[in-house]
């Protein structure tokens, strides 16, 4: 009995630790409304057909010079609403797009290999003939990105640059402890189930935004990461796990 006392007290104080941690995020200021985050980006919405059956959404605002905005993992394009509005008011075309498997994408028959993903990349920047525009590649977007510019090479003359952002070029687990649990969680399934309670899904996505985050931008990202059918990208979580691009892209000639 006295063992399970003793158990029952422990369990019962990590709850409370937790429930403060979570009390003190909550506290965090927001300075964009969850209202505000949780909304599509404004601007005019097509899709893009490919061959293999993939429909992938586009989003385009602004005139100007071209800024083309790739998200991250488990997300959409809604994460860029807010700088989407920003570029459009310095004088800049923004072209967003929710990556095949996300949002409002689907995945067709070609599956969702790094190296196919590219293609959709490429068929966004041919679509749109972006010219001297800059690619924005978000974590798993950027490595997309770089993805894109060593199978399709020639998509670098479309590009004046690009802007790796919290990314990464493969390895994912490699130094990364947090990301070596998270990726067999999410394989699992389990990591969905964490983002459904406040108890485990705020400290998580904490972790993702960083210092004082925003309760706000974190609860549209549980909301977004619940979303996604992670079944479906287990491929493409296997590869950015165990593959690198940086030796190839270092060699490469893509844009700096």
């Amino acid at each position: 009995m006295r063992k399970l006392w003793w158990l029952g007290a422990v369990v019962g104080g990590i709850y409370a630790l937790a429930q403060l941690n979570v009390a003190k995020i909550k506290r965090n200021p927001n300075r964009y409304a969850y209202a505000r985050l949780s909304q599509d980006p404004v601007g005019q919405t097509a899709f893009i057909d490919r061959p293999d059956g993939t429909r992938i959404r586009t989003v385009v605002a602004g005139k100007g010079p071209t800024i083309v905005l790739a998200h991250g993992y488990g997300v959409s394009l809604k994460e860029w609403n807010v700088v989407s509005e920003l570029l459009v008011g310095k004088g800049y075309r923004v072209i967003m797009f929710d990556w095949r498997g996300h949002g409002q994408s689907t995945i067709g028959r070609d599956g969702i290999e790094p190296e196919v993903v590219a293609g959709d990349y490429k068929a966004v920047l041919e679509h749109y003939d972006v010219q001297d525009g800059i690619l924005v590649g978000h974590s798993t977007g950027g490595y997309l990105a770089i993805a894109t510019l060593l199978t399709h090479p020639e998509t670098a003359a479309r590009l004046r640059g690009l802007v790796l952002f919290a990314s990464l070029a493969g390895d994912a687990v490699k130094d990364a402890p947090q990301n070596k649990a998270q990726i067999p969680l999410i394989q699992a399934g389990i990591m969905t189930w964490v983002c459904t309670t406040e108890l485990l899904g705020y400290p998580f996505g904490a972790s993702i935004y960083g210092k004082e985050p925003s309760s706000a931008a974190i609860q549209v990202f549980l909301d977004e990461f619940q979303a996604q059918d992670h079944q479906q990208l287990l491929p493409l979580l296997r590869r950015l796990a165990e593959t690198s691009f940086t030796a190839a892209y270092t060699k490469s000639a893509c844009p700096p």
